[in-house]
């Protein structure tokens, strides 16, 4: 046995016996087939290589990571879960020349956030972290210095690659260790970030017109095949790549008294253009995902059908405006009243496939858990419970990771077998933990809170 029982009495929302049970039984089930696999790492570890591969791929290790900073106050044996642990690092380490990626998600920002998780929870590895993070702040530094005149990329400055998820976690660092820590040197890159964002946050010409700063010229846009299908380039709207990480990292920046010249205005600028691009039909509002820049200030374009996941779609930016709103101290409610009428459709409505955080019902379920564990808004609840059961209704045991992730394709729905936080299985067991752990940070890694 894995898990304490014991604890899973104290659910944030309420749940029937029968579906705590199930999600018992499927959050033991992972923990046990990693513990099985973490306790002896180096032998397990060409069987986790990917096929283009010849070491772990970062991404997994922090997701390990995560699962056990997150669920360590459920966890029984603690002593084996920091062997687990140790074991990663140790891994980490030796191959380290291999993680140089500096991104939230797979990259050195992305096991340093899953390591926090496990120090604040036992006090242990922050020296490692501490020794993890220079490499993080000077590396951002470097970075800077080399993108802050070049055109943008979205790679630049998203939470998935850019500068916006490396400030999560740097802001995450100062708030959970900066009362014992000396975090100079972390505050430091951090607002050497929030200046970049806020500059990109000013307008620009081109083609003899003002767009906003985080505007990619069809020559950058990624991946390619857009380039063709953009022809005068693209402003993104999404959380995973657009322009509501950065407003969320400013506000709950701002909200922690981290702020540089002209921060309040960036993020007054940026609700401003998401107002201005908004679409209201069956009072529910949208946003565009991808917009042509030749539609920029253009009123009603953003598509009605998209999916509501957390990557792109109508709930993701819902609750990152809210979440905005409040570090500002002000009524956001409309957003909140948003989140409401999207969790009473039905499901055909969501245009949702697979079980995952980035485009699938754990990302959905998510942020309709997160907002709900802060307001009891009881309304939101009916969401919740439509995401959990279909989660719950595409865990197979037969698979080889519980999971498959549905993606979207022109034709076939290609199913792939992801252990990952953001797009396989471990992403969808924190969602599902996240039902009893109000210490949940996963949340902090999507921006969501």
């Amino acid at each position: 046995m894995m898990l304490n029982k014991e604890l899973f009495n104290q659910n944030m929302a309420p749940l029937d016996e029968q579906q705590k049970q199930k999600i018992i039984d499927i959050l033991e089930a992972y923990y046990n087939r990693i513990d099985g696999v973490l306790q002896d790492l180096a032998a397990n570890e060409q069987n986790m290589w990917k096929q283009d591969r010849d070491c772990i791929d970062g991404h997994l290790l922090a997701s390990y990571l995560l699962a056990i900073g997150d669920g360590y106050d459920f966890l029984l044996e603690k002593k084996r879960w920091l062997n687990n642990v140790y074991n990663i690092l140790v891994y980490f380490k030796k191959n380290i020349e291999h993680y140089d990626s500096l991104a939230l998600f797979h990259g050195l920002t992305d096991m340093a956030f899953a390591l926090l998780g496990v120090t604040i929870k036992s006090g242990e590895f922050s020296k490692f972290l501490k020794s993890l993070n220079k490499i993080v702040c000077d590396l951002t530094m470097t970075k800077l210095t080399k993108i802050e005149n070049e055109n943008t990329l979205v790679q630049h400055y998203d939470i998935i690659i850019g500068m916006t998820g490396v400030g999560r976690y740097l802001l995450m660092y100062i708030e959970s260790l900066g009362y014992i820590q000396d975090c100079t040197t972390e505050k430091k890159a951090l607002v050497q970030i929030l200046r970049y964002l806020v500059k990109k946050s000013a307008n620009i010409t081109v083609e003899d017109k003002e767009i906003i700063g985080f505007y990619v010229t069809n020559e950058n846009l990624w991946p390619v095949e857009r380039r063709t299908q953009y022809l005068h380039g693209t402003l993104d709207f999404g959380v995973a790549h657009g322009i509501a990480g950065p407003l969320a990292l400013m506000a709950y920046s701002a909200a922690r008294n981290i702020s540089v010249d002209s921060q309040q205005l960036a993020i007054e600028k940026l609700i401003s253009v998401m107002d201005e691009h908004k679409t209201v039909k069956n009072d529910i509002m949208y946003w565009p995902m991808i917009l042509p820049a030749e539609l920029y200030k253009k009123q009603n374009v953003a598509a009605t059908d998209t999916r509501m996941s957390w990557c792109y779609g109508s709930i993701g930016i819902s609750c990152v405006l809210y979440q905005a709103y409040k570090c500002l101290g002000k009524d956001g409610s409309e957003y909140l009243r948003n989140m409401e009428i999207i969790s009473k459709t039905p499901l055909r409505f969501y245009n949702l496939l697979s079980p995952i955080i980035c485009h699938g019902f754990a990302g959905t379920m998510a942020i309709f858990n997160q907002i709900y564990r802060e307001t009891s808004f009881k309304e939101l609840l009916p969401g919740l419970y439509m995401c959990l059961d279909e989660i719950l209704n595409l865990y197979n045991p037969d698979f080889k990771y519980g999971f498959k992730n549905i993606d979207y394709g022109p034709k076939d729905l290609p199913e792939e077998d992801d252990d990952s936080y953001l797009n396989g299985t471990t992403g969808v067991i924190l969602a599902l933990l996240s039902l009893f752990n109000p210490g949940s940070m996963h949340e902090k890694h999507l921006l969501i809170s």
